[in-house]
């Protein structure tokens, strides 16, 4: 009786030794099909088998490459109808190898119509399919290690979804942490596919969570309809691609499972995020991940999560799902929750802290600045809580002087915009100055009726133009004519230098006048007075005079602008050099603008400096 236990013992033993050494069937593309469309049962279940490509039987499963002109490889299949698949499938250790023979093979067109659940894969490619129920895809500890068999002659070992549309959401993520020497799929892609929400109380939309794959892909797809999308990164993970996506409408949460280490290629590129995006890194250094992607900045996850938690609640949502995309909770939380909860605002100052220090490390000054501007409207925000909870001056001034530096120098960092509002106010007050006269106008208000005394005089004498002119020009070429009288009375007694340097100054200061004085008669066309012209020529020598005198009120006029500008500028940079060049009302605007302007003069210099520094 002992050594029957004994040898009962033994069996057992050998039994269990036995039971862990796994069998993989084989079967064709074909063969597989059959199995699914012979299946009763509503749900068909297979474990442990390899699907390898028949050629005699398997010909309709082929896929050809091609690349378009980007140089992306487009995967179409060589059959024209689609095989609609209405049980659902639950696959456990179930690899469709790609390869055979150099051709391409996979399950393409294909329509799922129950929920498919694909447990450690190693390699299938899915293409132009459709999952109208949800897709769950799993790796666990318990994936066999295919290198012990002959099965891996294949230069295509990856897990690829293209052109798939998935009506119930994705739930892909590893189960369990694998160990260091057990197989991994090589690549997990999924390349423009199109993704839909899971419609039930939980809110899901799609839920990638790869850390222990070596290459995830997601690429080029567009997730439609309000969810959650999650996607988790890091450990295991040597090379990660999520570029070209569209994420109107979900709210995307990107986290970091475990810190990077080995990384040879993590990007997070050209997509587009609508709403917030809630990120939580442990090493974003090792990350490329372009800020412009972008459309309303981030979220702390971990703050935002703390938050819906509370709000499912005390809001009297049903779960904790369906308020975390809710628009109200996200609005709440952006505008209201991490300004005033303390933690909250120091978690997305860290955040915002993060990404800033990225990217100056990476010397992307530009990425930066936005970092940096939207981190100082978070700042701003605080700054108005904080008068609003505690009213006093130094609140007030904190609050309203950030305001101030954001309208005129984003923060610093546009030097060039303290210089575009400058312009805007020298020119507002160039307005002002245009009306009043100033010393630095010598005929000041007057001008324009001397222009009116000047053309009515010409009219009205017989004398030419120009005799007008040299006229008006009486004083100061009395003045020049006085000069050298005096110079030809007094010249003769003295050394010649004295007449050698004079006389080209009399005649420089007498040129201007006498040249356009030249000008005048020669163009004179009235040779009169008005009315004495014939009527014949009445309505021509009108057209003249009339174009004549409008000339030379625009000079006027822009002669006058240029003075007020002038005065303009003056009073910005300097304050008249300690001398206000103007009266009346005018005069206690420009203390008012020489103080505007010494103030944006420095924001401008500082952040000019401040960006040279950068």
């Amino acid at each position: 009786m002992k050594k029957l236990l004994i040898l009962l013992f033994f069996l057992c033993i050998s039994a269990v030794c036995f039971s862990q050494e796994t069998t993989l069937k084989e079967y064709s593309y074909t063969q597989f099909f059959k199995m699914v469309e012979a299946e009763k049962d509503s749900i068909f279940k297979l474990e442990n088998a390899i699907i390898q490509f028949d050629a005699t039987t398997d010909s309709l499963f082929r896929i050809t490459e091609v690349r378009d002109s980007l140089g992306y490889i487009e995967l179409h299949p060589v059959r024209k109808d689609s095989i609609h698949i209405t049980k659902a499938l639950n696959l456990n250790n179930v690899h469709f190898l790609p390869r055979s023979n150099k051709n391409l093979v996979g399950l393409p067109l294909m329509v799922f119509h129950k929920e498919v659940r694909l447990n450690n894969p190693y390699i299938i490619t899915i293409a132009n399919s459709i999952f109208k129920e949800r897709f769950i895809y799993r790796v666990d500890k318990d994936l066999i290690d295919l290198n012990s068999t002959d099965y891996l002659e294949t230069d295509y070992d990856q897990t690829t979804f293209q052109n798939c549309t998935f009506l119930k959401g994705v739930d892909a993520r590893r189960v369990s942490e694998l160990e260091d020497n057990q197989l991994l799929p090589i690549q997990v892609a999924f390349l423009k596919c199109l993704f839909f929400p899971l419609e039930n109380q939980y809110a899901l939309h799609s839920s990638f969570n790869f850390p222990s794959i070596i290459t995830v892909v997601i690429a080029k797809c567009e997730f439609k309809g309000k969810g959650r999308v999650s996607i988790t990164y890091g450990g295991k993970t040597k090379i990660m691609y999520i570029g070209e996506n569209s994420f109107i409408e979900p709210v995307v949460e990107l986290t970091e499972s475990e810190s990077l280490s080995d990384v040879d290629y993590y990007e997070i590129i050209e997509n587009t995020f609508v709403n917030p995006l809630l990120v939580d890194f442990q090493s974003s250094g090792k990350l490329t991940f372009e800020w412009s992607q972008l459309k309303n900045g981030v979220f702390s996850a971990s703050s935002y999560q703390i938050f819906v938690s509370e709000s499912s609640f005390s809001e009297g949502f049903e779960n904790y799902f369906s308020s975390f995309i809710d628009p109200a909770i996200v609005t709440k939380y952006r505008d209201e929750f991490r300004i005033e909860n303390t933690k909250a605002y120091r978690e997305e100052s860290k955040l915002y802290g993060q990404f800033y220090k990225k990217y100056k490390e990476e010397q992307d000054i530009e990425s930066a600045n936005k970092v940096y501007i939207d981190l100082k409207d978070l700042q701003t925000a605080r700054f108005k809580y904080q008068y609003q909870e505690s009213p006093s001056f130094k609140t007030f001034f904190t609050w309203k002087i950030n305001q101030f530096l954001k309208v005129f120098s984003a923060y610093g960092t546009e030097p060039a915009r303290a210089i575009i509002f400058s312009m805007y106010v020298i020119i507002a007050f160039a307005l002002v100055y245009l009306f009043f006269p100033n010393h630095w106008d010598s005929h000041g208000k007057n001008r324009i009726m001397d222009r009116y005394r000047f053309f009515l005089k010409y009219v009205n004498r017989d004398s030419g133009i120009h005799e007008v002119y040299l006229e008006e020009q009486k004083q100061d070429l009395l003045n020049a004519e006085d000069f050298k009288a005096y110079l030809l009375e007094q010249g003769k007694t003295a050394p010649k230098f004295f007449m050698a340097t004079a006389m080209p100054l009399y005649k420089w200061s007498v040129a201007g006048t006498n040249t356009f004085s030249w000008f005048l008669e020669k163009i004179d066309f009235l040779k009169g007075k008005w009315s004495d012209t014939e009527p014949s020529k009445q309505s021509g020598k009108s057209v003249l005079l009339i174009t004549a005198f409008l000339i030379a009120l625009c000079y006027d006029i822009l002669i006058k602008m240029l003075n007020a500008l002038m005065l303009s500028i003056n009073t910005f940079t300097t304050l008249g050099f300690g001398e206000i060049p103007i009266k009346g009302l005018p005069r206690y605007l420009a203390i008012i603008q020489g103080f505007i302007g010494w103030f944006m003069l420095t924001i401008f210099s500082v952040s000019l400096i401040s960006q040279l520094l950068n």
